[in-house]
């Protein structure tokens, strides 16, 4: 599947999608809530706020994590830890 992401939307677009998910991360480290604002990601990354929506999007249909209906809200998935 990574092949296909590559061909469908390059490498700048991925290496933005990385990045706005390790933005996620540490948003969520800081926190003691489980969803992060969206406008706390677009900061983070210094991007346009429909290009940050569009990747959360994609990371919610991986499953990542849920974007709230109003779409202001993002609230990661947490892992359990063993």
């Amino acid at each position: 599947m990574k092949e296909e992401r590559k061909k469908e939307y390059g490498e700048p677009t991925l290496a933005l999608h990385r990045k706005i998910k390790h933005a996620i991360d540490r948003l969520g480290e800081k926190s003691d809530v489980p969803c992060i604002l969206v406008s706390s990601v677009e900061k983070e990354v210094k991007k346009d706020p429909r290009t940050v929506k569009f990747h959360l999007k994609l990371l919610e249909e991986a499953g990542y994590g849920k974007l709230s209906e109003d779409r202001k809200m993002f609230c990661p998935k947490k892992e359990k830890r063993v």
